[in-house]
């Protein structure tokens, strides 16, 4: 296994409580305050995100897959307007989502249109936010279809064209999980740790977010911050038994609205 985090898994599937437990709070000013006092990182909310290659492809690729996460809207449509920008500028012939678009459903109708400029086909799976701001699934729905991709909640979609089946599992529902039918298969998943529930499964590649990548990142304090259903796959690529798993650190921030060594993300996949 490659990857940047090989610690304790943690399994199951996540509480529904939105309460913050006091160990974050904890952690988010201890980060805080390790990072002023060590000028480790930056301390703001997200900046500029950084464009990720991963080349997947032994020959000359024929698929381009962007995959974004986490952007967490609050409101900040500059930030959103140059998210769209920088994944049309990439020319991909796919784009994935993997949860939590927005906290709060206020902010819902905003997010799907800014959503809406990427001139891709769109494919995504709800994460833990989808849930408990009780967003109705059916505006994302619309919005997925309309880019020419589907909202994929323990759904398959198949792209003949480029021999690809995208399964996307809401939730952490192992009996969602079945076979690909076409060539190629690409799994969609809030939580990166469900992945070791796939028993014999394999997947040409397998998308998920949720950790934030860690978000606040202090030498010896990476975990800190990484919420359950992660595991030992905080960020970055792992070469699993079931597959290649690439876990996106995301593109917003979560309880507190600040990253830390910890930049947000475009992870464009060329199989």
């Amino acid at each position: 296994m490659t990857g940047s985090e090989p610690d304790c898994v943690t399994t199951g599937r996540l509480s529904t409580e939105r309460g913050l437990a006091r160990r974050d709070f904890l952690a988010a000013g201890a980060a805080l305050g390790a990072s002023l006092v060590t000028g480790c990182g930056s301390t703001g909310g997200p900046r500029s995100p950084e464009i990720v290659r991963v080349r997947l492809a032994s020959g000359e690729p024929s698929l381009r897959i962007a995959q974004i996460s986490d952007l967490h809207h609050k409101g900040d449509v500059a930030y959103a307007e140059e998210i769209v920008s920088r994944i049309n500028s990439l020319a991909p012939d796919l784009v994935c989502f993997t949860g939590d678009l927005i906290e709060d459903v206020e902010y819902l109708g905003e997010a799907l249109e800014l959503l809406s400029g990427i001139e891709a086909p769109m494919f995504g799976v709800p994460g833990n936010h989808e849930y408990w701001s009780h967003a109705p699934f059916d505006a994302y729905e619309k919005v997925f279809a309309s880019s020419g991709g589907a909202w994929l909640e323990n759904r398959v979609a198949t792209i003949p064209e480029h021999d690809l089946a995208i399964l996307g599992v809401a939730e952490q529902e192992r009996s969602a999980v079945r076979s690909p039918q076409l060539g190629r298969s690409l799994l969609l998943t809030h939580y990166p740790a469900f992945i070791d529930a796939l028993e014999d499964l394999r997947f040409d590649l397998m998308l998920a977010g949720h950790s934030h990548g860690g978000q606040i990142r202090i030498p010896g304090m990476e975990r800190a911050f990484v919420p359950p259903g992660v595991g030992k796959y905080v960020r970055g690529r792992f070469d699993t038994p079931a597959g290649t798993l690439y876990v996106s650190p995301g593109l917003g921030t979560a309880v507190v609205p600040f990253r830390v060594n910890c930049p947000p993300e475009i992870a464009l996949f060329e199989l």
